[in-house]
C-alpha cells in the first residue's frame, strides 16, 4: 500500500505477504483479491485497516488465475484449467464447466517461499505413487542441483526443499532457476527467483 497523498513523495505504507508475482488482482471496497503465478490459488485480503492487512482466505482454482471479474457475490476466475467462481465472504469454491476437467497427473508444482533467500520448497501432488525425479537448472539449461533421482512416493501433497546450493555444496549466485519435475509420465516446470 503506497500513500500518494503527496504526489511528489510517495510513502509504502505496509505491504502484502503474497506467494509470488502477481498476475492479476480485483478490488470491492475494502478487499483485495490476488492470483500470483504458480500458486494455483487466489487470497482474500481485509484491507479496512490499510496499515495492517489481513490474509482473509485462501481459494484453490488448481492453476494460475489470468484475469477476474466480478458477477454479483461472486469473482469470477479464468485460468488454465477453467473458469471458476469464488464467493465474495468465504473463500469457498466452486469449479465452472468452462472446460473438461484435466485427466489426473502430478500438479500444482511450485516453488514456495517464491522469491527466496535462499531456502525453498518445490511443492507438488501425486494422484498415484510414482518414482520422482526433480533438477534444478539454471536459465542457460545447466544442472545445477538433483534433488530426487527416482525416489518413490506415495499418492498426495509433497514438499522437496533447496537450499540455493548446487550439487558440490556451493552456494549459486543471485537469479531465476528453474525446477522440473518428472513424475507418473508428467513433466513439470517451476521457475524460483533467488535472491542473496
Amino acid at each position: 500500500m503506497v500513500d500518494v497523498s503527496d504526489p511528489v513523495s510517495p510513502v509504502i505504507r505496509t505491504s502484502l505477504p503474497v506467494h509470488g508475482y502477481g498476475l492479476a488482482y480485483a478490488f470491492d471496497e475494502d478487499h483485495v483479491f490476488g492470483s500470483y503465478a504458480g500458486a494455483g490459488d487466489v487470497q482474500l485480503f481485509d484491507m479496512s485497516d490499510q496499515d495492517a492487512p489481513r490474509l482473509m482466505a485462501q481459494a484453490d482454482v488448481g492453476a494460475d488465475a489470468r484475469a477476474m471479474q466480478w458477477m454479483g457475490d461472486h469473482l469470477l476466475v479464468a485460468g488454465f484449467g477453467g473458469v471458476y467462481s469464488v464467493a465474495r465472504h468465504c473463500g469457498s469454491t466452486t469449479t465452472g464447466v468452462a472446460t473438461e476437467p484435466p485427466a489426473p497427473q502430478a500438479n500444482r508444482f511450485l516453488a514456495s517461499p517464491n522469491p527466496c533467500n535462499p531456502q525453498t520448497a518445490f511443492r507438488f501432488t501425486l494422484p498415484a505413487a510414482a518414482a520422482v525425479h526433480l533438477r534444478v537448472y539454471d536459465l542457460a539449461g545447466r544442472r545445477v542441483r538433483t534433488l530426487a533421482a527416482g525416489i518413490p512416493l506415495d499418492a498426495g501433497l509433497h514438499a522437496l526443499a533447496w537450499d540455493g546450493r548446487d550439487d558440490a555444496g556451493r552456494i549459486v549466485p543471485s537469479g531465476v532457476y528453474l525446477g522440473r519435475l518428472e513424475a507418473g509420465g508428467q513433466r513439470l516446470t517451476a521457475r524460483v527467483a533467488l535472491v542473496c
